[in-house]
């Protein structure tokens, strides 16, 4: 019988039911006691090691080349620069009456995605130089005018991007729009 001091050791019990508790289940006792200390061990230092610095000692081989993560950023994070807003062009008092003289038409447009920004442009025929365009930015759109020979252009755009930079040439307004990715 069982005291309440009494220890029962399951690995004592397990070797003695299974080897009949001679020679060979002492030395399988203490065998399978060493390896119960050594997991506990390396299951404490696990634990101490995940808690102060995980390891992150690896490395990744393409084509036979090592590539080494830590020291280089993706490209375009290097070259990317700051772009500046271009500035609005108004239409002056004398263009703005030119402009309501004329019939109105909206432009044929064409849209391009790049990866750093967005190019919009905007046919204009008979458009000759940026000083009769107005490029008015607004909270949630781009409001563009321009007067023709006999014609005058509206286009609201409805992209609150900003403009980065327009272009006027042969009739064709081109305007780069900043892409946040």
């Amino acid at each position: 019988m069982l005291g309440t001091n009494d220890l029962v050791n399951p690995l004592d019990m397990l070797s003695q039911s299974m080897f009949g508790g001679g020679m060979l289940g002492k030395m399988l006792g203490s065998t399978m006691k060493m390896l119960e200390k050594e997991m506990q061990k390396m299951e404490k230092e696990a634990s101490q090691e995940n808690t102060l610095q995980p390891n992150t000692n690896f490395q990744m081989f393409v084509n036979g080349k090592p590539v080494n993560f830590a020291n280089k950023q993706p490209a375009q994070k290097q070259q990317k620069k700051v772009l500046t807003e271009a500035p609005p062009i108004y239409f002056s008092k004398t263009k703005t009456q030119e402009f309501s003289k004329f019939p109105q038409k909206e432009p044929e447009t064409n849209l391009k995605r790049l990866p750093e920004k967005i190019i919009y442009e905007l046919k204009l025929p008979g458009v000759k130089n940026l000083e009769d365009v107005s490029i008015v930015r607004r909270e949630n759109s781009i409001e563009i005018k321009a007067i023709g020979n006999k014609k005058s252009y509206s286009k609201v755009i409805n992209i609150g991007l900003p403009i980065i930079n327009y272009e006027l040439e042969k009739g064709l307004l081109t305007l780069e729009l900043e892409s946040k990715n």
